[in-house]
């Protein structure tokens, strides 16, 4: 069976609005809300949490504790320690649910998710081919979410840099560089390159995975899984892929797929078809008439998929927390 086994470090970034709704704090002072969000979050599990002044917070990862600290483009950020496997991903879902039933905590579009990936492991030549493979993937990833984030200056698109040639190879050490000077873009390798700490920084999680379990359940496993596949295989060129070829590129035309790796699948689908089905306008939706049929075609094609439940499951709490999805 084609089971998610993997154990791979990761660390979210969680980003939230202060809830006077000011994005900027002045210097040395707190977003309003950040001790209430603090406090919630060391009583949802039972765990010590810190808040701290703006800055990298490279540190926390070996601390193993919360943090929090303001940002000036939402108004507040929520840092994981690092989490690994199930267990870490129930913890960072109980943390979602707690921000998800308490009105007062909101995230709106200025918000994201940020999924860090340890990469530690890897030798050069596979951190190159996950960075390829995401060039690669990259206008797929986006057609699964909002138009909020497929013009944003915070995750720009890598694929439409003037750098990006898709016939000429880019060594691997340069494409870290390249990818490292900045952490604006939708992947980067910016704490990689620095040498903070050997991670590959994903951005393009839109505000709605802070506020919605299931959406952050299965979106850090999604990339996971991406990063584990990419990891094994160099691309030929930086050309760009369509819906099926990463479906393809990711297994999710196997027959043996393990419940939580349908629920992956499935999930990464819905979002395409919510985001890409019956839109006019929008950076990538004109144009995009390959990925809409596509998308029509696999949404036929999986018998097991149902739009509705595929990314608003009527049995929530199981869809996110029962162990039969845990591989």
């Amino acid at each position: 069976m084609f089971n998610f086994l993997y154990c791979r470090p990761f660390g979210v970034e969680l980003e939230l609005n202060a809830f006077n709704g000011v994005l900027a704090t002045p210097k040395g002072g707190s977003p309003d809300g950040i001790y209430y969000v603090a406090d919630l979050v060391a009583r949802t599990l039972e765990e010590y949490v810190e808040i701290r002044d703006f800055g990298h917070t490279h540190w926390y990862k070996t601390h193993g504790y919360w943090v929090l600290k303001p940002d000036n483009s939402c108004g507040m950020e929520v840092c994981s320690p690092i989490m690994q496997g199930w267990f870490g991903l129930k913890k960072v879902c109980k943390v979602v649910d707690a921000f998800q039933a308490t009105p007062l905590i909101t995230a709106d579009t200025n918000c994201s998710l940020h999924l860090h990936i340890d990469v530690n492991d890897l030798m050069e030549e596979e951190i190159g081919n996950v960075l390829r493979w995401w060039i690669k993937c990259e206008p797929v990833f986006f057609d699964s979410v909002p138009d909020i984030r497929k013009n944003n200056q915070y995750c720009r698109f890598i694929g439409l840099q003037d750098w990006v040639d898709h016939e000429i190879h880019i060594t691997t050490t340069r494409l870290i560089e390249i990818l490292g000077v900045s952490k604006y873009c939708s992947a980067d390798t910016f704490h990689l390159w620095s040498g903070d700490r050997n991670t590959i920084e994903f951005r393009i999680g839109e505000n709605s995975f802070c506020k919605n379990s299931f959406f952050t359940k299965n979106w850090i496993r999604l990339l996971i899984h991406f990063l584990e596949t990419a990891r094994h295989k160099a691309p030929v060129d930086l050309a760009w892929l369509d819906v099926n070829d990463v479906f393809d590129f990711l297994g999710f035309f196997r027959k043996d797929l393990s419940p939580g790796m349908v629920q992956i699948r499935n999930w990464f689908l819905g979002r395409l078809a919510y985001n890409m089905l019956g839109l006019l306008d929008g950076f990538f939706t004109e144009g995009r008439v390959i990925t809409r049929r596509q998308v029509n075609e696999l949404w036929k094609f999986f018998t097991d998929f149902n739009l509705q439940e595929s990314v608003r499951p009527s049995q929530y709490k199981e869809a996110v927390y029962d162990k039969i999805y845990s591989t």
